[in-house]
């Protein structure tokens, strides 16, 4: 492995030049590109192999670092990180996106980021994130880290959730708890954000998935929920 040496200016001095590649997620960040190219030089790393489109799809040795410059596009289940995550599975992957985009950092650390980085961090923490991340490190904004805890959801957002779980529609949901459907949609934008995704299938699938843990207190409450309400029928 190779090791890094603190030269008084930063995580300089990698004793074994390192492989790097940037993706540009919209093709139209030229100058984060950039700023992402400069910064990885000055840190010691070899200058990145840029990707556009279609030419992510060339057969490239694995780089060490990866570094997503996603825009505003937020890292989904179908998103470029996934292609490369299973393509270069060694590879660590940095996410570079604008600091008021609504990211949650638990949800992009699963689909198999390793670090996060806002635009507005570049010069100042790309060099010392790509070295923690080449190292076996998770790194994100400190305005992020209270977001990495996992979710907690009021009573009635379990409810609601764990019906949505089950198949029910939200008018079905209103009737059966008696609220309105604009309430119903209240509580799913809420466990939306908190979950981090952007559909009922994405929510339903994260908290049904055994390995997350989600489903307890959820899916519980629901089921005695429903078999309440159908006794009653």
């Amino acid at each position: 492995m190779s090791g890094l040496s603190n030269n008084g200016n930063g995580l300089h001095g990698l004793h074994v030049k390192l492989k790097s590649a940037i993706f540009d997620v919209t093709g139209n960040n030229n100058l984060v590109v950039q700023r992402v190219t400069n910064t990885l030089m000055v840190f010691g790393w070899v200058r990145p192999t840029v990707l556009y489109g279609d030419l992510a799809k060339t057969q490239l040795v694995a780089p060490d670092i990866l570094v997503i410059v996603g825009g505003k596009k937020l890292p989904r289940s179908n998103s470029p990180v996934k292609y490369f995550r299973e393509m270069w599975d060694t590879t660590r992957i940095i996410f570079v996106c604008p600091a008021d985009i609504r990211l949650n950092p638990r949800s992009a650390i699963e689909l198999g980021i390793d670090g996060i980085i806002f635009e507005t961090d570049i010069e100042q923490g790309l060099g010392a994130s790509a070295a923690a991340v080449h190292a076996g490190q998770v790194v994100v904004p400190q305005s992020l880290g209270r977001d990495l805890q996992p979710p907690v959801f009021s009573g009635r957002e379990k409810q609601i959730i764990g019906l949505v779980v089950m198949g029910l529609t939200n008018k079905q949901i209103s009737r059966r708890l008696y609220v309105s459907e604009s309430t119903v949609k209240c509580h799913l934008s809420s466990v939306f954000q908190k979950l981090g995704v952007h559909s009922r299938n994405e929510a339903a699938a994260m908290i049904l998935d055994p390995t997350r843990k989600l489903g307890v207190g959820i899916l519980g409450i629901s089921d005695r929920n429903s078999r309440r309400l159908d006794a009653g029928r």
